[in-house]
């Protein structure tokens, strides 16, 4: 584990592909929906992603397993199909989505994000 002081990094215990790294603010945010959740710490949250994988995705709450905003960050293949399926963003999915659209969302004068998306 590390942290920068905003962030920190660490590998999941669910290991769903050869390397599978959560980014979890060091501030308690609850979800994407969070209202305290800004562009800026989404920013660095992507930012440090990258540093750990090529795969990104946040869960869409009702279908986040924790209530403490984290980022997935993926490396190599995944474990199955199922955790490909989980994890990999695509418009059709209402349980992932990628960070650039949540960090989108966060514009200023973008509605605020409905209880379905």
């Amino acid at each position: 584990m590390s942290s920068d002081g905003v962030v920190a990094k660490f590998r999941s215990r669910a290991f769903d592909a050869e390397e599978h790294w959560l980014i979890v603010p060091l501030e308690h945010h609850q979800n994407i929906n969070d209202p305290k959740f800004h562009t800026g710490l989404c920013d660095h949250m992507i930012e440090v992603a990258k540093e750990c994988g090529d795969t990104l995705c946040f869960h869409i709450p009702p279908s986040n397993s924790i209530d403490h905003l984290h980022l997935h960050a993926f490396r190599g293949p995944f474990k199955s199909c199922v955790q490909e399926t989980k994890h990999v963003p695509a418009w059709w999915k209402f349980w992932t989505i990628d960070p650039k659209s949540v960090r989108r969302r966060l514009e200023p004068g973008t509605p605020p994000w409905s209880s379905n998306l």
